[in-house]
């Protein structure tokens, strides 16, 4: 699960040149407004916190698993879109305590997977942890590579 995570965009030229408002942020959180880039390619900033239409209160949804994505009622007719980040953050339980662990690309830019609604916010796609950090957390976010590969078609979530 990703609870929170980082994007620094003065280091980053490539999210600078869409002249958008954004600032560094080290401690995003659900239900802000955060940097996505939609199907169409067009950068836009969203509520990170998705219900589809139909539900009534919201469902207040800010992570989706990769390997239910496409079963999932909630998730139909969602369009697919990428996250920003530096590095996330998650948090190893050992006993009653926790501890937090930092995840960058040394100071490449990451692209993780992400679901929006047309009407409604957007949350992002997790899968399991790779083996390396599984020890720490047994989810992470569904990672797509380093460089923006400005989306023309569907990103893959499986």
């Amino acid at each position: 699960m990703c609870g929170r995570y980082t994007l620094v965009t003065s280091t980053h030229p490539e999210i600078q040149r869409w002249s958008l408002s954004t600032r560094d942020r080290f401690n995003i959180a659900p239900q802000s407004d955060v940097l996505i880039q939609l199907e169409s390619g067009n950068p836009q900033l969203r509520r990170w916190d998705y219900s589809p239409d139909w539900a009534r209160p919201s469902l207040h949804i800010s992570n989706a698993r990769s390997e239910t994505l496409l079963q999932k009622n909630a998730f139909k007719n969602t369009g697919r879109c990428v996250f920003f980040a530096d590095g996330w953050y998650e948090w190893q339980r050992v006993g009653e305590h926790k501890s937090p662990w930092y995840h960058h690309g040394d100071g490449r830019l990451l692209l993780f997977a992400g679901i929006y609604g047309q009407q409604s916010g957007c949350a992002m796609v997790t899968a399991r942890s790779q083996a390396a950090i599984a020890h720490i957390h047994h989810r992470q976010p569904k990672r797509l590579g380093y460089k923006p590969r400005f989306v023309k078609r569907r990103p893959r979530c499986d």
